[in-house]
């Protein structure tokens, strides 16, 4: 096992809070978790980051910069670089094999990172991903969320707030962008995991994208009875390990 310590990270010429887990005596590989949507801590994944830990590979975690992050206007180009300046940091500091996973959010961001810098990556691990553009994986959650709700009032009044959520979003720079197509120019290989029963995403879809634009990969590994959160036990996590370990 490892234990976590704080470190102080050059992110976006400043330093920013990240926790790093190193296990002993040396690591079999080293990956860098990407946050999904929303704020996201260095304080999270500690229970993929201790399973991976326990699995002989070190784990970076950072904390989100909002700047520039809300509702309806995301900078993926520049979460993508704070994630290749988080990557830079790891490169310097160990000659391990080097591995990029983005949850959910993270994903679409992963994807710019490892085709603007593939020098940095050797793996790419997708979870959760939303292998759509932006505006149709919003899209796609709305419309589940409005369907889910029980009664016929709650939703109608679902679909409303639907409706004009979608207007908004089309007025916006959020979600303009096909990244999924960049996964063609990724150049390590790459692993797509999903939950088998995750509503969130177009599943489906996400399994035929991933064929699609890489044929020669790995087939996207579904972890059975799972939704968006995968579950930080079971074998895929061990899978993980061994392919980020991979020399």
């Amino acid at each position: 096992m490892s234990d976590a310590s704080t470190i102080a990270l050059p992110v976006r010429d400043r330093d920013v809070r990240a926790t790093l887990r190193v296990p002993a005596p040396t690591p079999s590989g080293v990956v860098l978790f990407v946050h999904g949507s929303g704020d996201g801590s260095a304080d999270g994944f500690a229970d993929y980051a201790d399973r991976l830990a326990a699995l002989r590979v070190a784990s970076l975690v950072v904390d989100k910069i909002m700047d520039g992050y809300g509702q309806f206007r995301r900078n993926y180009d520049q979460l993508a670089s704070d994630t290749i300046d988080a990557l830079s940091w790891i490169r310097h500091h160990y000659e391990v094999p080097v591995a990029l996973l983005g949850y959910s959010e993270g994903s679409w961001v992963s994807i710019l990172a490892a085709t603007r810098r593939p020098d940095l990556i050797d793996r790419l691990i997708l979870c959760s991903a939303p292998l759509v553009p932006p505006r149709q994986q919003t899209a796609h959650h709305w419309s589940n969320i409005a369907n889910s709700n029980p009664s016929l009032l709650q939703r109608w009044l679902a679909r409303v707030r639907y409706g004009l959520g979608w207007s908004m979003l089309s007025a916006t720079d959020y979600g303009r962008t096909d990244i999924v197509t960049s996964l063609e120019d990724i150049r390590s290989p790459v692993r797509l995991v999903l939950g088998q029963d995750d509503p969130t995403i177009d599943v489906p879809e996400a399994v035929a994208a991933f064929h699609r634009h890489r044929p020669y990969d790995e087939p996207p590994l579904l972890v059975p009875h799972a939704a968006h959160f995968l579950p930080p036990s079971g074998d895929w996590l061990a899978l993980i390990a061994s392919f980020i370990g991979q020399k």
